[in-house]
């Protein structure tokens, strides 16, 4: 399982869809799926996402996502904007430590979220967080500052110091400022 972690807007959403594409064009993969999961989890919703990119529809029966995944087939599953701890089970998502079967990428504001996650262990109603050499947590950072490599269209004018502010408020967050000419 991978974790992505990072301030909201740096990028992490636009980054793991590439990722996805990449993998599956690559051959890395044998299939891709992405669910958003947003503050409140929706297990319902969540699973028919990705049974939907699966080319599969959920008509019910307990298990049917988990089966798809669990196909033999190298598959990874892409959940967004993880919030808090959730159990696998209860979206039918297979974690795997071999070649074949589900692999995980999570983004999330919080980093340390992948170990909090409850996995299945030996036993059906054993859970412990997931291992962390199972793991690996990636942190996508903000900008440092907008000296450092400026745009064209900062590089002509001298950048105000309300924008400057804004930036450091910001947390360097990657917004446009553009300065408006008073009239």
């Amino acid at each position: 399982m991978i974790g992505v972690y990072g301030a909201g807007g740096v990028g992490k959403t636009t980054m793991v869809v590439e990722v996805g594409k990449l993998a599956k064009r690559n051959g890395l993969f044998d299939d891709v799926a992405m669910a958003t999961v947003s503050q409140t989890l929706d297990e319902k919703i969540v699973k028919e996402k990705l049974a939907s990119q699966l080319g599969i529809t959920l008509n019910g029966n307990a298990g049917q996502l988990y089966c798809r995944l669990n196909n033999g087939k190298k598959n990874l599953v892409i959940l967004d904007d993880v919030w808090e701890k959730f159990n696998f089970a209860d979206i039918e998502i297979p974690i795997t430590n071999g070649n074949m079967g589900c692999k995980v990428v999570i983004t999330s504001r919080k980093k340390g979220l992948c170990q909090m996650i409850p996995m299945p262990v030996a036993r059906e109603d054993s859970l412990i967080g997931v291992p962390k050499a199972l793991t690996k947590e990636i942190l996508i950072g903000v900008l440092a500052s907008l000296n450092s490599r400026k745009p064209r269209e900062f590089q002509l004018i001298q950048i105000p110091s309300e924008a400057k502010e804004v930036c450091d408020k910001c947390g360097g967050l990657p917004v446009a400022i553009r300065q408006l000419q008073q009239h």
